[in-house]
């Protein structure tokens, strides 16, 4: 899907910073749209410290399972824990 398109039409679903991000991108491949609609809670940027809220103080990037990797990738599972695993 074009960038503009997902914008256009899901941006309640997307995280301010993620609406401009997005656009840098030439397709979105994935994007988890169905977690996101199914959340009751309402979307907010994770409260990490670094980062704009997407590091933890180690500067690791926060990640959840269903989170997308360059709107290209899903996180499926967690397989390791730290840098290192």
């Amino acid at each position: 899907m074009e960038p503009r398109d997902v914008v256009m039409n899901l941006s309640k679903y997307l995280l301010d910073y993620e609406k401009t991000e997005i656009l840098e991108y030439d397709t979105v491949y994935y994007l988890n749209i169905l977690e996101r609609k199914n959340n009751t809670k309402p979307l907010a940027t994770p409260d990490g410290p670094e980062n704009g809220g997407f590091d933890n103080d180690k500067g690791e990037y926060i990640c959840e399972v269903h989170d997308h990797i360059a709107y290209r990738f899903e996180v499926q599972k967690r397989i390791g824990k730290g840098s290192f695993g």
